[in-house]
């Protein structure tokens, strides 16, 4: 996870704005963890366990199980920037597979990550294929990927 803020928009930071007042409650500043959960469903996000502890690692820097707007801004762009990543992979991934089937050839992904863009070496696209297809089938749905996205970044 990455705790750089990214820039948001003004409508954005309205529309978070918003959301927070309406969750603090009792109007102190802050949000609870629970109503953090609750805000990220407002914003379509469902973290589970694993992830919403990230998230308060990452972004509760006083460590007190409550978020100020600030800390709370830097969540919602971390989550916008997430998705926008994730939007990115896909369409990427749409230019490599040939026939729109969902599913690309190890063969196709190897040629796209030694070609184009930041090139790895033959060496670090065998890793990552080895680690993309552990089963040596030859190929890589895009599911597979959008669940694995860490490993392409």
């Amino acid at each position: 996870m990455n705790g750089k803020q990214n820039k948001l928009s003004e409508e954005k930071v309205e529309e978070s704005r918003n959301i927070f007042l309406q969750l603090d409650k009792d109007c102190d500043g802050t949000i609870s963890i629970a109503e953090l959960v609750e805000a990220l469903k407002l914003m379509n996000q469902n973290p589970n366990e694993e992830e919403l502890n990230q998230i308060l690692k990452e972004f509760d820097k006083d460590s007190s199980g409550f978020l100020e707007f600030s800390e709370f801004l830097q969540i919602v762009a971390y989550i916008i920037n997430e998705s926008n990543t994730e939007e990115e992979l896909l369409e990427g991934l749409k230019i490599i597979d040939r026939d729109r089937d969902g599913i690309i050839s190890c063969e196709d992904l190897k040629l796209f990550l030694t070609c184009v863009g930041e090139r790895l070496s033959e060496d670090e696209a065998d890793n990552l294929l080895r680690d993309l297809d552990p089963r040596g089938e030859g190929f890589i749905r895009y599911s597979d990927l959008i669940r694995n996205k860490a490993s392409v970044k």
